[in-house]
């Protein structure tokens, strides 16, 4: 395929997609976390009592501010936590804390990776609930509406309704809360992203959140304790707000503060954003690109072509300097050269792309993933 055009190479890609998207990974049996193994479901019963460690309280209520869901089935509360493989440290830290029990969720599909789920329901939820909601924000009204369930039938089709209304429309007040390093540790667990950009050796933290409140809670919090400084954008088809810290010394910082204050799923991502001065970038990249997850997997660039994009920027930049001072004659075959290594760069990133999707479609027959329809028939 190596000579091939763009739209065939773009054809091959979508008969790989359509047959990765149907393929079923083997149904998960257990689960490694901490180190060890255990099997599913995996169940905890938490001490009544017991006083949990102000920061751990906080960070679990960062992680469930921006992961966690409360609903009510059948006159019983809920609480849960999802979370795609192999990213379960976060599960069994939830179930040894409040107790209840982790699950097989959903089986992986082509891409998507099987996910399991903390849940605990009843009056371990509402004793849960009442711990998580003195330190969560986002949150706050539908754990203290669980919190005091009521123990009357007739009563409970009511707090049903509120806690739907209130997953519907979130309500909260940041200024009755106090930010903590642990919780937005706990936060950007659920929310936060460690990305190295192409076009430049930098590591770059974001967080995504659909309101704002509590962003620029968190965001005027480091920016009084060390001075990090961010940009804000919006995205127009989701409605989600990102926080990004581009500058490296911020985001320097920010890593290592959140590394001091319990950061657990996204410690590795960290750890190797730190390694930037002893470790080449690109293998820095290619690492942290790997421990996040399959969304952009087929968009993102190998080293060569990070390599073809800079040097696209740098012609780019090179004839918008010459336009600006009169050089039209040297513009018109910058211009052309740059056509030209846009559309090879692109023909390239495609078959980067096959390669990838090929490569992943044999790892997972491998482990025994099977077609929906051998499954089914």
């Amino acid at each position: 395929m190596a000579g091939k055009s763009l739209e065939a190479l773009r054809r091959r890609i979508a008969v790989l997609k359509s047959f990765q998207s149907r393929l079923l990974w083997p149904p998960v049996t257990g689960f490694e976390a901490f180190g060890q193994s255990f099997p599913l479901p995996f169940r905890r019963t938490a001490e009544s009592n017991a006083v949990l460690p102000q920061p751990l309280l906080s960070y679990l209520a960062g992680f469930f501010d921006g992961d966690g869901c409360v609903w009510a089935a059948g006159g019983t509360c809920r609480l849960a936590v999802g979370q795609a493989q192999p990213r379960q440290d976060i599960l069994v830290l939830f179930a040894k804390t409040f107790g209840g029990a982790v699950y097989a969720h959903h089986r992986g599909r082509g891409l998507r990776q099987p996910t399991l789920q903390w849940v605990i329901a009843g009056q371990a939820a509402e004793m849960a609930a009442s711990k998580l909601a003195a330190a969560c924000v986002v949150k706050n009204l539908q754990l203290r509406t669980v919190a005091t369930w009521p123990v009357q039938k007739n009563l409970r089709l009511d707090a049903k309704r509120r806690l739907a209304a209130l997953n519907r429309h979130s309500q909260y007040d940041v200024a009755h809360h106090s930010c903590s390093w642990a919780y937005i540790a706990g936060f950007f667990d659920a929310e936060g992203y460690i990305k190295c950009e192409s076009l430049q050796n930098t590591v770059r933290l974001s967080v995504s959140q659909k309101n704002q409140s509590v962003l620029r809670w968190m965001d005027s919090y480091w920016r009084a304790d060390i001075g990090c400084a961010s940009s804000w954008t919006v995205q127009r088809a989701s409605g989600v707000t990102d926080v990004v810290i581009c500058r490296q010394s911020d985001s320097r910082l920010l890593m290592r503060r959140l590394l001091d204050n319990g950061l657990l799923l996204k410690k590795p991502q960290a750890l190797l954003g730190l390694s930037t001065e002893d470790v080449p970038y690109m293998e820095v990249r290619e690492r942290i690109g790997r421990l996040s997850g399959n969304q952009s997997r087929y968009q993102t660039l190998s080293p060569e072509g990070c390599q073809r994009a800079r040097e696209i920027s740098r012609l780019r930049k090179l004839a918008k300097h010459r336009q600006a001072h009169g050089r039209s004659d040297e513009v018109a075959a910058l211009l052309q050269q740059l056509q030209g290594m846009q559309q090879e760069h692109a023909r390239l990133n495609a078959l980067h792309a096959y390669r990838s999707l090929r490569s992943d479609i044999r790892r997972l027959l491998a482990a025994g993933a099977m077609r929906q329809a051998e499954i089914t028939s």
